[in-house]
């Protein structure tokens, strides 16, 4: 060092760094400590279902792969070419699926426990990424409500009681990873949008891939794609958000035509054209492009779609209470109330926020497009069979009861924005603190089907013990 650098720095003064510590004021930690909190918060709620055991096809899937690595791989093989399962009832290509079982059986071999605990990761990956997406559909609304839009979406959508048939069973994966995928999917693309960056829309493009090669239902979202473009333009996002979010300040740079609303439907394009791609896959390796259940003449699909109107099934999106349990009629008057709240406070806020109300049209939008592919055997019995069917429209479900009850950047006086948030608030935790209890009923009687497959266990290992 030379003389002059020297003196130089001994005239420097002192730096001192201050230390490192959370800024608890900052989105991103309070979205960090939030969804932490629901991974944690969802794991305990859904600990009981890691001793459930296996159930149903679960035997059939894991067969396969025990075979597999005992020398015959044929049966095994086939779903990654073939109709999935080698069912003769429904024509289906869920490869991804099949290939998350193996996985789990590399680690856990029949132990039930770690296949759960997959479901329960998954789960709570889907729970992130609706958050998520609530964080990027809020942005306009960027106060200090808009983490907690996306933290109570998050929760919400962990106690949301339709979602046992899916998280308990094993095999009911097939939804969890559908709807995981399809949300990064959403989430990745809208990145894509806000920061201009192309390397969001290619994650995307492959999440779908993966979605659809889980289950069927996710051959809907280049058009929930279409509707977001449409229904919640860019420069909405992009305008009047917080100052302090990095992103949103990224992104408020003037876009080039690539990043034109033309731009984002040629990027939608993309979606159909892999769509497009899939099928002529799925029609060579299956013989068939579209699938499911039955026929798919013109006539029965008149037919199939009256069952959207089914009274009873929608009543249980609404009230999911398996009624074995408990009669319909008791819960009603405990939860329907606190829908009417939300439903007030949504309708007062989209009178005076338009962007709001097109956020809000989106959401109701995807949820009654991601529910389409149900159409041939749509219903929700009583007992909640068949509620599955529901799980990830009930994405968009959750996410409108969070961004309706919460008020962002409003057009109201201090007054009326603390009253809405204290009404908004009160609705979501009546809500939430129903759907617990639902969720913990729910339960119970998958609890009691594994206990009874344990017993079955135990006393053909004593008739074989007996026999030798």
């Amino acid at each position: 060092m030379s003389v002059e650098a020297n003196e130089a720095a001994k005239t420097l003064p002192d730096l001192k760094l201050e230390p490192a510590g959370l800024e608890w004021s900052s989105e991103k930690t309070q979205l960090s400590i939030g969804f932490v909190a629901s991974v944690l918060v969802c794991l305990a709620a859904f600990w009981q279902t890691t001793g459930i055991g296996f159930l149903l096809d679960d035997f059939l899937h894991l067969d396969q792969v025990v075979r597999a690595f005992q020398g015959d791989r044929r049966d095994f093989l086939s779903n990654l070419y073939a109709n999935w399962g080698g069912s003769d009832l429904m024509v289906s290509y869920r490869p991804l699926v099949s290939l998350s079982v193996l996985a789990d059986y590399l680690f856990w071999r029949t132990n039930a426990f770690g296949y759960h605990l997959t479901n329960l990761i998954v789960y709570s990956i889907c729970a992130l990424f609706a958050g998520l997406i609530t964080f990027d559909l809020t942005a306009k609304q960027g106060n200090l409500l808009r983490p907690s839009m996306a933290i109570w979406a998050a929760l919400l959508f962990l106690f949301y009681p339709v979602h046992l048939e899916s998280v308990a069973w094993v095999i009911g994966r097939v939804d969890l990873f559908c709807t995981a995928f399809y949300l990064i999917s959403v989430f990745a693309f809208s990145r894509f949008r806000i920061l201009q960056e192309r390397h969001y829309l290619y994650l995307s493009l492959a999440a779908f891939v993966f979605a659809l090669t889980s289950k069927e239902m996710a051959v809907t979202l280049p058009v929930v794609l279409l509707l977001l473009v449409f229904l919640v333009p860019t420069n909405a996002i992009c305008s009047g958000g917080n100052a302090g979010d990095r992103d949103l300040e990224r992104s408020s740079a003037p876009r080039n035509m690539f990043f034109s609303i033309r731009g984002d439907l040629a990027a939608v394009g993309l979606f159909f054209a892999v769509l497009g791609l899939f099928a002529v896959c799925r029609a060579i390796l299956l013989g068939s492009a579209v699938g499911g259940y039955g026929s798919f003449d013109p006539a029965t699909l008149i037919a199939s779609l009256a069952n959207f109107a089914d009274r009873s099934s929608i009543m249980k999106v609404a009230v999911p209470i398996n009624e074995e349990l408990h009669p319909l009629k008791s819960i009603i008057p405990f939860i329907v109330p606190a829908y009417g709240l939300l439903a007030a406070v949504a309708a007062y806020r989209c009178l005076i926020n338009r962007q709001l109300a097109r956020v809000c049209l989106f959401l109701i939008a995807w949820m009654v497009v991601a529910l389409l592919p149900t159409f041939q055997i749509w219903h929700v019995y009583p007992n909640l069979v068949g509620s599955r069917l529901f799980f990830t429209s009930s994405a968009p479900f959750c996410m409108l009861l969070a961004i309706g009850a919460l008020p962002g950047l409003d057009a109201l006086s201090r007054i009326r924005l603390r009253a809405v948030t204290v009404i908004g608030t009160l609705g979501l935790v009546w809500i939430a603190s129903a759907w617990a209890v639902m969720t913990w009923e729910n339960m119970q009687p998958w609890i009691e089907a594994g206990q009874q497959m344990k017993s079955l266990r135990l006393q053909i290992e004593q008739l074989r013990n007996e026999g030798t």
